[in-house]
């Protein structure tokens, strides 16, 4: 009986001890201590709320520095919006090169936010960031993170981050891109999401100017104000790697559907199979358009075509004759019963590229049946596919 006695005020003491933490203007400086003072493979798990104060600086993993930070429900709130203007000390975190941070969120309901930066609002990468669970980004606008460039995450030239799962929501970008992401160095997506961010420039959830991969997750909901590419902007430099399953649907470009622009002759690169419930909107940037252009390559099948569709009403896509998806000047397939009754839609793609030609549903002559499609004399079944110039 007394250990039991023993065992309650115990754990009546520690949630004491946290409460008073939480009113403790220490406590900023507390995390960043247990930071400092972990060894290489530890967790720290988040206690309660983390709120810096007037005079905090950027929560730091420092060179060398291997760590996992578990936000246990709680936020990591930096607090410095209204206390001047964007600053490079802004970010909720920092991580350093040769440093690795792991973020993740065992309970739910964990976010990183209230971070004001030139560069990183939520975090700064220049080491290496898995984000894994939990959240960057605010429940409203006030307490959201704000940078002139890549609000909820700046991933510079030497960084290299993996986004498995969580989410990356509510962030503004002040002046560039990457309301979500502005990514320079090395970035792996294959979970999670990336919603309702801005951009005052272009790429409202992802800016790229270095390496993107992305092999799942969804890209939705997220605003480019300035410039193109509300989902994702590639510059023409840059590398966009594509597999799996990809959700990349309702973005914007100011009042415009915009998912995934692609800049200067940007192509994403088709490095695997393509699940059949994807969606990808595609447009392009600083290229004109006569007749139609790649906007991805490494086709394993014609059909992969299909999960990319034109994002300008005006333009549509298709499969190109060596393995590419084409976006350009529609071209259209009348179908037509030879005789039979009934409608069917025709079919649309891209000029130059190929028209798959679908099952005949039209209901034939009484003692007669569908034999082919027929185009000028040549005839061809139903699945062929027909380049259309």
């Amino acid at each position: 009986m007394k250990k039991t006695l023993l065992c309650l005020l115990f754990l009546l003491c520690t949630l004491s001890l946290c409460n008073v933490a939480m009113a403790d203007e220490m406590n900023w400086p507390q995390l960043q201590a247990a930071v400092n003072d972990a060894e290489n493979g530890e967790t720290i798990t988040l206690p309660c709320d983390i709120s810096a104060r007037d005079g905090h600086t950027v929560l730091t993993i420092p060179s060398g520095k291997t760590v996992t930070i578990d936000l246990n429900g709680y936020r990591i709130f930096r607090n410095v919006l209204g206390q001047g203007g964007a600053t490079v000390d802004g970010s909720a975190i920092r991580i350093e090169q040769s440093a690795t941070l792991t973020v993740k969120d065992s309970q739910g309901g964990g976010r990183i936010h209230g971070g004001y930066a030139t560069q990183g609002g939520g975090v700064y990468n220049a080491g290496t960031f898995y984000f894994e669970s939990g959240r960057i980004g605010a429940d409203e606008k006030r307490h959201a993170n704000r940078a002139n460039e890549g609000a909820g995450v700046y991933n510079t030239a030497t960084g290299v981050m993996v986004m498995s799962g969580g989410k990356i929501d509510m962030n503004f970008t002040l002046q560039n891109g990457g309301g979500g992401i502005s990514n320079y160095g090395t970035l792996t997506i294959t979970g999670g999401s990336i919603e309702a961010n801005t951009a005052e420039s272009t790429g409202g959830g992802i800016s790229n100017y270095g390496t993107l991969t992305i092999t799942g997750g969804s890209i939705s909901g997220n605003t480019a104000s300035g410039g193109a590419g509300g989902g994702i902007y590639v510059s023409k430099t840059a590398i966009l790697n594509v597999s799996g399953m990809l959700q990349m649907t309702g973005n914007k470009y100011g009042s415009v559907t915009s998912n995934l622009n692609l800049n200067g002759g940007a192509v994403a690169h088709v490095t695997g199979d393509i699940d059949p419930s994807s969606q990808i909107g595609v447009s392009v940037s600083g290229i004109a358009i006569s007749t139609s252009i790649p906007v991805a390559t490494g086709l394993r099948s014609k059909d992969q075509a299909a999960f990319f569709f034109a994002d300008n009403s005006s333009q549509a896509t298709g499969a190109g004759a060596t393995g590419e998806v084409l976006l350009g000047t529609p071209l259209t397939l009348t179908l037509e019963p030879g005789g039979g009754t009934g409608t069917m839609n025709a079919v649309r793609v891209a000029h130059s590229s190929a028209a798959v030609l679908p099952a005949c549903l039209f209901d034939p002559p009484a003692g007669m049946q569908f034999l082919c499609w027929q185009i000028g004399s040549s005839e061809y079944n139903a699945g062929d596919s027909v380049i259309l110039t």
